[in-house]
This record gives structure tokens, C-alpha cells and sequence, in this order.
């Protein structure tokens, strides 16, 4: 029969070997993440906005009436790996849900982040298969009051805030997007699904996607498009161009 020393003994050793356990398995997580970050990278290289003519009554339209329509915002994904990268956004549901498409992919969103905003960015689906040609592939996000989610809208309210009878709201604007911060939120759950689709199951191996929240990097200095959604050409680049 065992001793109480033993048994004390014994008890503490099986602490120990399961802290080291449980510290080497989170060390692993913490270090594949790092990994993960090193190997994907995002960068917010263009944003371009979209003013209109702002008509707040019957009146006469004073000069410098306008209002931002819609926002664009172009992201460039960096894959640094030796994999192939597949990466993809799709909220076209998310804001036009109908209640019939129910097994649609959303794969991640982009957020833009700022104080207690927090938006998710329109994107449509984009073709998402592992590409092993290209390194780099580009996203657009929009903001846009005609993609907005009629029963309870976030663009248009969003955009309205920048309207001001006789003001070019467009310092305030560019310095809430230069302050704000933009993620990518993967959705696991959909990329697994993506991936039992596809019909090589070998080469889930040499894919790489993201499985964390990455910080996107805004390209700097950081300047904005600013022309009028009817025309092709923007007017100027602010604040180094800014008229």
C-alpha cells in the first residue's frame, strides 16, 4: 500500500505532465499563427469616393451640395508561402438575403473598424479556387447605399453622416477612414466546406487560406479618389491634390 508521500508524489507529477501539455499545445497555436501572419498579408492599396448631387428639399441645389454615394476599397493579398492561396469574401447574401440561399459560402467578411462602428464590407463571390499561378490576388469592398440591407440598412445611414448643406465633407471623411482599421475574418466553417468540394483531395496539403483574423495594411501615405459616380475620371487625390 502506497504512502501519502506517494500519492502526493504521484499526483503532482500528473499536474505537471498536463501543464506541459496543455503550454506546449498553445505554444504551437500561438506560433502557427505568427506563421500564418508571416505567410498571408493584406494590404488596403486603393479607396476611391464616390460624391453625388445631395438634393434636401425642393429648393434650388446650393453649390457644393453633395454627398459620398458610395465608398470602393481595393485589397491586395500577398501569399509569401510556397502554397497556393485561396482566399475569397462573399456578404452579397449577408445584404440580400432573401431566405432562399441558405448553404451559401460567405467565406470571410472585410470589417472596417472605428470607435463603436464596425461595418462589414459589400463583396460579391469571387472565384475561389486555388490559384498556383499567381502570389497576389485583389478583393474590392464597397460601401454602397444600394447594397444596403433594406430591412435594417447600414450603408445608407453610414453615409449620410458625411451630408452637409453648403460643406464638402470630405476632410472629415478621409480622416475617419485614415483612422479606421480594416480586417479579414475568416469563416472556417465555409472554407472547410470549399475544400470537401474539391474533388483532388490531395492537394488540400499545398493550400493555404486564412484560419485567423488578419490586420490589414493601409498603403501609406494614405490618400483617397474623390470624383462623382457619374463620371468616369476622378477629380483629385486627397490631401495631395486637393482643390
Amino acid at each position: 500500500m502506497k504512502s501519502k508521500q506517494e500519492n502526493i508524489t504521484i499526483i503532482s507529477i500528473v499536474i505537471v505532465r498536463r501543464f506541459i501539455c496543455f503550454f506546449g499545445i498553445a505554444i504551437i497555436f500561438v506560433l502557427n499563427g505568427y506563421a500564418q501572419i508571416n505567410e498571408l498579408s493584406i494590404e488596403l492599396e486603393i479607396v476611391s469616393i464616390s460624391k453625388g448631387n445631395y438634393h434636401p428639399s425642393p429648393q434650388e441645389l446650393i453649390k457644393g451640395d453633395t454627398f459620398p454615394k458610395r465608398i470602393d476599397f481595393e485589397f491586395i493579398v500577398y501569399n509569401n508561402s510556397n502554397k497556393m492561396l485561396m482566399i475569397g469574401s462573399n456578404t452579397r447574401c449577408y445584404y440580400h438575403s432573401d431566405g432562399k440561399e441558405t448553404n451559401y459560402e460567405e467565406i470571410g467578411r472585410f470589417l472596417m473598424i472605428n470607435g463603436t462602428d464596425t461595418i462589414p464590407l459589400y463583396t460579391d463571390r469571387y472565384y475561389l479556387h486555388p490559384n498556383p499561378h499567381s502570389s497576389v490576388k485583389a478583393i474590392w469592398g464597397i460601401i454602397d447605399s444600394s447594397k444596403d440591407f433594406k430591412a435594417c440598412p447600414i450603408f445608407t445611414p453610414f453615409l449620410k453622416r458625411w451630408t452637409n448643406v453648403g460643406k464638402d465633407n470630405t476632410k472629415e471623411l478621409y480622416n475617419y477612414l485614415k483612422s479606421s482599421r480594416f480586417v479579414y475574418v475568416p469563416i472556417l466553417a465555409d472554407y472547410q466546406r470549399v475544400l470537401d468540394k474539391l474533388n483532388n483531395k490531395s492537394i488540400i496539403d499545398c493550400i493555404i487560406y486564412p484560419r485567423n483574423t488578419l490586420e490589414v495594411k493601409k498603403k501609406e501615405p494614405f490618400s483617397v479618389f474623390v470624383g462623382y459616380l457619374e463620371e468616369k475620371d476622378y477629380d483629385y487625390i486627397y490631401p495631395s491634390e486637393y482643390k
